[in-house]
């Protein structure tokens, strides 16, 4: 599976790389803020997880970086899942975001480069 999203990403420009990410950011942002109410009970367990993942991410890049070795592309992502979960707690915790469904599809219309590149 980390195969297959690695040889995804490598066909992605930078630029629309950076594209992809900041929308993914702003999505879940929102997301988190839209649906606030319901998921405030868990937002302890989701700093949690959001925490072990970053941790564990960088626990291991600064191992490989000490050893001169190559970072997998693994760590990479599980260090992205836990930033995105992060991401995901703090929109979870502003639930007064202003004009959330125009955010969404701002977010969406500037992901578009970088799903088109993923899948040309």
């Amino acid at each position: 599976m980390f195969n297959f999203f690695e040889r995804i990403t490598k066909k992605v420009s930078e630029r629309n790389l950076r594209l992809g990410l900041t929308s993914e950011i702003l999505i879940i942002l929102v997301l988190g803020s839209m649906f606030s109410i319901e998921l405030v009970k868990y937002g302890y367990f989701i700093l949690l997880g959001a925490m072990l993942l970053i941790f564990h991410a960088l626990n291991v890049v600064l191992f490989n970086w000490y050893k001169n070795s190559k970072t997998n592309f693994r760590t990479i992502f599980y260090g992205i899942f836990g930033f995105e979960l992060l991401i995901f707690f703090i929109g979870i915790q502003t639930p007064q975001v202003p004009l959330k469904i125009y955010i969404l599809i701002a977010a969406i219309l500037i992901g578009l480069p970088s799903v088109r590149d993923m899948f040309k």
